[in-house]
């Protein structure tokens, strides 16, 4: 009998240990919101960067790639990102619980916020590129629906619609620095 019990209490501290840490977890990610001098100054170091040279793998001073450029924003926020690639500064941000995946095509962007993006093929199907959630390109959202991004097309660093260079269907979901 006192096996018995001991096993359940055993049982019962665990789940609540567990209960805790995921409480604790969706806690951070609900409660971060980082202040709008963060966001602004995100936003500003996006925008200084427009014109600069694309380059594959790249993520600064002068030069980047998309990865590069979320890359080099989340540092200016506080958030030192070791991946290069759109798709894996992306699950650092969910590591770190300072991602947020939206859900609906409609989520509330902010200032200064990540966007990260997935690639449909004609028939609307997701193109499986062996990446992280399929992820393949990142821009940084600055606000009246227009992003930042670095892209191969122009070769450099531009400002650009939201809804008219990536169909928000497309948008995997956003990160922001705490």
């Amino acid at each position: 009998m006192k096996r018995v019990v001991k096993k359940k209490c055993v049982a019962l501290v665990a789940s609540v240990m567990m209960l805790s840490i995921a409480y604790s977890s969706v806690s951070v990610v609900r409660a971060s919101n980082p202040p709008a001098a963060i966001r602004a100054k995100i936003c500003e170091t996006a925008s200084s960067k427009i014109g600069c040279t694309y380059k594959k793998g790249a993520s600064g001073p002068k030069e980047f790639d998309c990865g590069g450029l979320v890359r080099y924003c989340a540092n200016i926020g506080g958030v030192t990102l070791e991946a290069d690639t759109a798709a894996e500064n992306f699950r650092e941000f969910r590591n770190m619980y300072r991602a947020v995946l939206k859900t609906s095509t409609n989520y509330n962007r902010k200032l200064g916020d990540f966007i990260y993006y997935k690639e449909f093929d004609e028939n609307g199907k997701v193109i499986d590129n062996g990446r992280y959630m399929y992820i393949y390109h990142a821009a940084v959202y600055i606000g009246g629906d227009t992003i930042i991004h670095a892209t191969s097309t122009a070769g450099k660093v531009v400002k650009r619609s939201r809804s008219t260079s990536y169909k928000p269907r497309s948008e995997v979901g956003y990160a922001y620095c705490i």
